[in-house]
């Protein structure tokens, strides 16, 4: 496989603070509805007849997080009159985050350097798997940004790879995997979120600002999320950082006219933790906020009363989310979160693995081993080995008298 990309841009570095008098990102107005066209036309017909029942009330609180009795990173609001329960958001490096009986899957970055489809759409399927097993209705994940403009972005790991091409193609066979075990995926940075030293704001001082061109925009950084909405991805997380001096979570052009625009997203947006800016972001293409209420609740209600916001855009955001649910069919799904509860009290244990898991999960770590260039063909090794060093942040090893392995990680060595 060779990445389409023959070239591209950077118009300035990713800024700290904003430049003065620099030009914000265009707006675009007004939020394309979801259509609901090929494999969604089920899910938005059987959306369309649930939220055609609901108040306004209730379908501006199933766009807001709430505070739950589990450890979801959010869980959303609720529909109990038409018996709608809600869905538990968690987190999705390389499987269920803070999570007792689940598995550890190889990195994303490891399962990039396979190059490996089938391999790579397994992963997905397992990791979705357990994420149901414990009640979580969205994974956050796969990551398509950072795509790995700078090796110090710190969230590298998470992306398979910097080429665009690649990163696409693996994050749709995850996406396809992770839906395939009815669980919803969430493809996140929404976009050229390329670095961690002041991707939010901190101290009044602005977050970063990803200043790109369009053909930039498009050929590079837009390219692995394309491919994740042809596969049906079901939701798009936004950025904390600014894109073009206008924050990921309240930026039209990129949410509205790209998104659901260009790319004509069915899904919903979801913004990264605590990312809103103001009440606009609904008009700017958000759909869902977390963890908490912040803006939203009853001053989204208020927003629509006074004509800040019109309800059309509600509706549309509700049948977002809802169609989303049915997509992947979870009509059928444990209660959200039920597997997620406070280590520290007395709680049913769920185990989420399956056995079918473990050749995958061993054959993703061995398939990401790259051997570059075998001198000498010195591997595999032979014999006895007198002393084998092993550096990176994995290495570091307990203590012990007999040891003749040197690792050099985590800030020392045995």
């Amino acid at each position: 496989m060779r990445s389409p990309l023959t070239g591209y841009s950077l118009i300035s570095v990713l800024l700290p603070i904003a430049i003065a008098g620099r030009a914000t990102s265009p707006d675009v107005y007004p939020t394309p509805q979801g259509k609901g066209n090929g494999l969604w036309a089920d899910a938005y017909e059987s959306a369309r007849a649930l939220v055609n029942q609901m108040t306004l009330d209730e379908k501006v609180n199933i766009t807001r997080g709430f505070k739950a009795d589990n450890i979801c990173a959010g869980t959303t609001g609720s529909v109990p009159r038409l018996k709608w329960p809600g869905m538990c958001l968690h987190d999705a490096g390389n499987g269920v985050r803070a999570a007792e009986l689940v598995n550890a899957y190889p990195s994303a970055l490891h399962s990039g350097a396979s190059w490996d489809r089938n391999l790579t759409r397994q992963r997905g399927y397992h990791m979705g798997g357990e994420f149901r097993g414990k009640g979580i209705n969205i994974a956050l994940g796969p990551n398509a940004g950072p795509l790995g403009r700078t090796p110090l972005g710190g969230r590298n790991w998470e992306g398979f790879s910097v080429d665009p091409y690649l990163s696409g193609q693996l994050n749709a066979e995850t996406i396809t995997g992770i839906q395939d075990a009815g669980v919803i995926a969430n493809i996140k940075h929404f976009i050229a979120n390329e670095q961690e030293t002041y991707r939010r704001p901190y101290f009044g001082v602005e977050a970063a600002s990803s200043n790109v061109d369009d053909k930039t925009l498009h050929e590079h950084y837009l390219w692995p999320f394309m491919d994740g909405v042809h596969a049906g991805v079901a939701s798009v997380m936004c950025s904390y950082n600014r894109i073009n001096n206008t924050y990921g979570c309240e930026n039209s052009k990129l949410m509205n006219g790209l998104l659901k625009g260009e790319l004509a997203f069915d899904g919903f947006v979801v913004l990264d933790w605590n990312a809103q800016h103001s009440l606009n972001s609904a008009n700017a293409g958000l759909d869902m906020l977390m963890p908490l209420g912040g803006n939203w609740g009853q001053n989204l209600t208020n927003a629509v009363l006074n004509g800040t916001v019109t309800e059309d855009r509600i509706t549309d955001m509700a049948m977002r989310i809802v169609a989303s649910w049915y997509l992947v069919g979870q009509q059928n799904f444990p209660e959200p979160g039920f597997g997620m509860k406070n280590f520290t009290l007395p709680h049913e244990l769920v185990d989420a693995r399956n056995p079918d898991s473990k050749p995958v999960i061993l054959e993703g770590a061995v398939a990401g081993h790259v051997l570059l260039k075998n001198t000498n063909n010195a591997l595999p090794f032979k014999g006895k080995q007198r002393m084998l060093s092993v550096f990176g942040y994995d290495a570091a090893l307990p203590a012990t008298k007999n040891t003749d392995i040197l690792c050099a990680g985590d800030g020392g060595s045995l």
